[in-house]
């Protein structure tokens, strides 16, 4: 059988794991005319809920989909492009839409053509040829309120929005929205530094009468029943103090526990179990590959920076990084040069933010500065 433990991609209900829920409640806001503020903390598997429930049979019948990641963007610019050339890769094959596609072509002053062999439409645009991005996302949005069935635009990285260079990204496509109101919206944003909060609170009305849904990491219980099946259908198996040990290491977050599971898998035969060893061999595994991008990474740090990484690594998660206890205790330069360290570290996403806290936004490059400094 496929390994059940799929990295970064959604292929099916079946190696989805929970979010019952969440999932209802997601589909019922769009069926009910409601956009969506989908928010949590980092890799707890925001993207994957939407494609769940954009490839349910139900919901493709009554509705057109479509998730763009604004997590790559800088400006208005670079998120016009990303939003265009997503409607264009996900519609290229599709033969009904060639007419809607050519008129969406002659209004921005493209040209196009049609690959003789796939029938799939290639534009002719890059990045650099983005001159009037506001031009470009209304004209989208009309595109998208042509269809026969409702569209549903999810914006993966949402927040980026908020810090482009050029332009206040949110409140100038909150105007957009507001023009276009069949396009049903869901805002994607990871909540690091309490960032929806003020987010929702600083933009368009859009954003603020949108729908609430928090994602919180998926109950031990629920997640150490869905592995140790998928063990089980293989003839292989995974003891639940194991699960719970993956668990823990990780808060919960889907992303590395997926990783790990996934290459447990692998390791484990059939008829055999997982053992400790087995796990730190995996997990000493996945750090040594990632290792040339960590020394890379740190390499690019201050000196002070470095010394708020190494301490930060070895408590795992300080409350309060700026106390004069922790500022001793790890003998650092001073309370305002951590401050300013702190500021450019989370700028980088060397440090995540939370209610509790301060901690490596890695969990893997924590285990590599452990392995490698302490």
């Amino acid at each position: 059988m496929r390994n059940p433990f799929v990295v970064g991609a959604y292929v099916s209900q079946e190696y989805f794991c929970g979010r019952l829920k969440e999932a209802n409640a997601l589909e019922n806001c769009i069926r009910e005319g409601r956009n969506v503020v989908l928010y949590s903390e980092r890799e707890l598997g925001r993207t994957l809920l939407i494609e769940h429930v954009f490839c349910k049979a139900s919901f493709k019948e009554e509705f057109e989909c479509q998730c763009v990641d604004a997590s790559v963007c800088g400006s208005r610019k670079e998120f016009a492009f990303i939003l265009i050339n997503g409607i264009f890769r996900s519609l290229r094959s599709d033969h009904r839409s060639i007419e809607k596609l050519a008129g969406l072509c002659r209004r921005l002053g493209l040209s196009m053509t049609i690959d003789p062999a796939s029938k799939a439409i290639l534009p002719s645009f890059n990045l650099g040829w983005i001159r009037e991005p506001e031009k470009i996302i209304e004209e989208s949005f009309s595109f998208l309120e042509g269809f026969d069935k409702q569209f549903v635009l999810a914006i993966d990285g949402f927040e980026k929005l908020a810090s482009f260079r050029d332009v206040d990204g949110a409140g100038a496509l909150g105007k957009i929205i507001e023009s276009h109101t069949s396009v049903r919206m869901i805002f994607s944003l990871c909540d690091s530094q309490g960032v929806s909060e003020r987010f929702l609170e600083e933009t368009s009305v859009v954003f603020r009468s949108a729908e609430r849904i928090r994602l919180e990491p998926i109950e031990l219980s629920e997640y150490c029943s869905f592995a140790r099946s998928k063990f089980q259908e293989a003839g292989k198996r995974i003891s639940a103090e194991i699960f719970e040990s993956i668990y823990s290491k990780f808060s919960g977050c889907t992303g590395p526990i997926h990783l790990v599971l996934n290459r447990l898998f692998v390791e484990t035969p059939k008829n055999g179990s997982v053992t400790n060893e087995m796990l730190d061999n995996v997990i000493n595994s996945i750090v040594d590959e990632y290792s040339v991008f960590y020394k890379e990474a740190l390499s690019r740090l201050s000196f002070n920076q470095k010394c708020l990484v190494f301490a930060v690594a070895k408590d795992g998660s300080v409350e309060n990084p700026s106390s004069s206890e922790f500022v001793n205790r790890h003998s650092l330069a001073s309370v305002s040069s951590v401050q300013s360290s702190a500021r450019a570290l989370l700028g980088q996403s060397i440090l995540y933010k939370d209610a509790s806290g301060i901690r490596i936004d890695d969990d893997f490059f924590k285990e590599w500065l452990r392995k490698e400094y302490f």
